[in-house]
């Protein structure tokens, strides 16, 4: 048996400052427990992807505490805000974040995937040049794009050179114009394209099919490999 690679779980994206150092440290020690699986993919949450041309920072809305709360002891005080910063600054901080992530791993015989919560093309195409160590690579996933509103196949093509690993996931859109996650093969991906365009970019990483809610997430992903061995054979083993 072996690994396909791990994923180091966090509720925050890789650059909110709430528990920032702790976060890097606990990734750091993934790439460490990766390699000692005898594994180098190590999937972490990027989160969105700031628009490295806005460089006017947020307007902030003062919170004035109600009138009736003055002189009151017992009243509570207005959360602290943090300074505003602009997203072309949240972009540069990210680009330093994974730069060091990136050669850290290096050092270790391991390879960042980045999990996206939207294929934003420019921007990842701009995130990418930008970490001059060549040290990331990105998680597809088309549930992720269906669910956002972009069409699995375009995105693979136009990233399948930096692409390193593949979640094998399924989803529909709901009437709301959002999306849920399906059973691998029962969703609106197009499978019967998408796996000979896997096949087609002669993609040399796992491609592991997943099922993340319901509640027979085993047989939803024994069913879902089946229907992708019927739509893509794979060679007999040697």
């Amino acid at each position: 048996m072996k690994i396909a690679g791990l994923m180091y779980s966090s509720r925050r994206s890789l650059i909110d400052p709430q528990h920032l150092e702790e976060r890097l440290d606990g990734i750091r020690r993934a790439m460490q427990l990766t390699r000692r699986l005898g594994t180098e993919p190590l999937l972490i949450r990027c989160g969105r992807i700031p628009d490295p041309q806005v460089s006017a920072p947020p307007t902030e809305i003062a919170l004035d505490r109600p009138a009736e709360d003055a002189g009151n002891p017992f009243a509570f005080a207005a959360p602290t805000k943090r300074p505003a910063i602009s997203d072309a600054d949240r972009f540069s901080l990210l680009c330093e974040i994974l730069n060091d992530l990136a050669g850290h791993a290096s050092h270790l015989g391991c390879r960042l995937q980045l999990l996206m919560t939207e294929f934003h093309l420019n921007r990842i195409q701009t995130l990418i040049n930008a970490i001059p160590s060549g040290g990331i690579q990105l998680v597809f996933d088309p549930a992720t794009c269906l669910m956002t509103g972009s069409q699995p196949v375009s995105v693979f093509r136009d990233l399948y050179q930096h692409v390193g690993y593949i979640r094998a996931r399924d989803a529909d859109k709901d009437v709301d114009g959002a999306g849920i996650e399906t059973a691998p093969g029962a969703g609106s991906v197009d499978w019967e394209e998408l796996l000979p365009t896997f096949a087609e970019a002669d993609f040399p990483g796992w491609i592991c099919v997943e099922r993340t809610g319901g509640d027979n997430r085993a047989e939803d992903v024994s069913c879902g490999v089946t229907r992708f061995r019927q739509l893509a054979p794979l060679p007999p083993s040697q």
